[in-house]
């Protein structure tokens, strides 16, 4: 397989609104050496009609198709037929800045990076748009990953969000570095652990992407239980991480409680705080996982400070499971 500059990911499912804005947003570049790769992941609306069409007038678009399996499983199934040096993955109802490509591999290529981020407009169904993140100016200093990830924190422009981001193919592969199938908020542990392992990265201020808001998205929705049982594991997986390397541990602590006060900021509904409660006091899977101490007992000391003191500050919230953990 020949090599590319850039391989640009886009797996597809029920979006035949935005598909085509997204597609010739991609097509729309002054850049020649990259790919499209449209995954269909078994859409079974007209997605992939529009797409196949777009596709006739462009070169540049490879259509893939796929059993439906979620967007982890599209992704990865994309990552695998990439033939670019450098991924970029961008969902079907977002669209890109028109002539950025050769911007972003340009640096990619000049600094020898593992990863380039860069801001994204937040787009409402109103017109308007906000930047996703403040801007940094933080120039050409090349981070390495925990550096980074450190210096989002203090300037509270953290983003799980992969489209922000441009990957070093090899370095993605030198770790294994993949989705998890079948994962709500999937992004949040790709980006903890990339950002734990990467050695080369470069912050830009430029916003490249254009993120839609949508009610009817995963990120819109009402937490019902699949959403929450997959933050748990999310957050069984970043306590792995950070037993792994102890150096991460304030770092990964910081991210654990965010998702966690994420959530509680989102159940609005009656209905999702009686999945939650009932999730973390039956005798389910869950609980099963903490009587083997596959589950760290911090985790639920999260739920019980969510559940009775919805309003603790973070410091002491911290300041408890520390505590535990030592």
């Amino acid at each position: 397989m020949s090599k590319i500059d850039l391989s640009i990911i886009v797996p597809v499912y029920n979006v035949e609104a935005y598909i085509a804005e997204c597609l010739n947003s991609l097509v729309n570049q002054n850049y020649q050496d990259y790919e499209i790769i449209v995954v269909d992941d078994g859409s079974p609306d007209g997605s992939m009609i529009i797409a196949d069409d777009i596709a006739k007038k462009s070169d540049k678009i490879k259509i893939m198709h796929k059993e439906n399996g979620g967007l982890s499983s599209a992704r990865n199934f994309g990552l695998e037929h990439a033939s670019g040096q450098y991924i970029w993955f961008v969902d079907s109802d977002d669209r890109i800045e028109t002539d950025c490509l050769a911007q972003l591999v340009e640096r990619m290529k000049k600094y020898d990076l593992d990863i380039l981020s860069f801001n994204a407009y937040h787009c409402a169904k109103n017109g308007r748009k906000r930047l996703r993140r403040k801007k940094l100016n933080s120039g050409s200093m090349i981070f390495n990953g925990p550096e980074f990830w450190r210096f989002l924190i203090t300037e509270k422009a953290y983003l799980q969000t992969v489209w922000t981001n441009i990957y070093r193919k090899e370095f993605l592969n030198e770790f294994k570095i993949r989705f998890v199938d079948r994962l709500f908020h999937e992004d949040e542990l790709f980006t903890v652990e990339v950002l734990s392992l990467a050695t080369r990265v470069l912050c830009i201020d430029e916003p490249f992407y254009y993120y839609r808001y949508r009610r009817d998205s995963i990120v819109g929705q009402t937490v019902y239980e699949k959403h929450i049982r997959d933050i748990f594991f999310i957050l069984q997986q970043m306590y792995q991480l950070k037993i792994k390397d102890p150096k991460l541990e304030a770092l990964i602590d910081y991210r654990r409680y965010a998702v966690l006060r994420s959530l509680s900021a989102r159940m609005r509904e009656k209905n999702s705080r009686a999945v939650f409660f009932r999730l973390s006091d039956e005798a389910s899977p869950l609980r099963d996982l903490r009587y083997n101490n596959l589950f760290p007992l911090s985790v639920w000391f999260e739920i019980l400070a969510m559940k009775y003191f919805k309003r603790l500050h973070v410091k002491i919230y911290l300041w408890l499971i520390a505590r535990h953990e030592k």
